[in-house]
């Protein structure tokens, strides 16, 4: 996958956490993944889709109820960032997200930064893998609006909330919903 190649690969990868820490998007998804896991004492098994460096480790790793979790990850290069972190309960793995589907199960299914870089037909299969994954849970990031997806600076795309919201719909309900305002207007 050609952005795999060039937005997370060599040194991309090794500099990924630290260019994005002080992004106030990021430190909100961060707040929430980490909040709704500590509040979910049900969560025994978290399924990281795809996994970038594992910045999702530590909340696992202090979170007494969460006995295993499985980073997906395309990229060689941050497959190995997420593999630095000292981890009991984490395994990492290389997987193709839109044409492998996820082997296991868990009671939560986190997939962030992943469907705003990808078209439509990509972000759908995804997204359906992402739903088969999950016994219970699913935390997704979504780059929407109510027109048809469309291309923005030909690296962010931005999906028809309609289309990847009926995935959801057909086996899921809706328990909580946050948008975090990213100051772009329209396209």
């Amino acid at each position: 996958m050609q952005i795999v190649e060039k937005y997370y690969s060599g040194d991309n990868a090794h500099s990924y956490n630290q260019t994005r820490v002080g992004n106030s998007k990021w430190k909100a998804e961060q707040q929430y993944v980490e909040s709704f896991i500590r509040a979910n004492d049900d969560i025994n098994t978290v399924i990281d889709a795809p996994a970038g460096t594992g910045r999702f480790h530590s909340v696992v790793e202090t979170s007494f109820h969460v006995e295993k979790a499985y980073g997906y990850e395309l990229s060689d290069d941050m497959l190995k960032q997420a593999r630095f972190t000292n981890t009991r309960k984490w395994d990492y793995v290389k997987l193709d997200l839109i044409n492998e589907n996820i082997p296991v199960k868990g009671d939560l299914t986190v997939c962030i930064r992943m469907l705003n870089l990808i078209d439509e037909k990509d972000a759908l299969a995804i997204t359906r893998n992402i739903l088969q994954s999950s016994n219970k849970y699913v935390i997704v990031g979504l780059r929407h609006h109510d027109d048809p997806g469309d291309w923005i600076d030909e690296k962010v795309f931005c999906q028809n909330r309609k289309v990847i919201y009926s995935e959801f719909k057909k086996n899921f309900k809706l328990k909580d919903y946050k948008e975090i305002n990213t100051g772009r207007k329209g396209k």
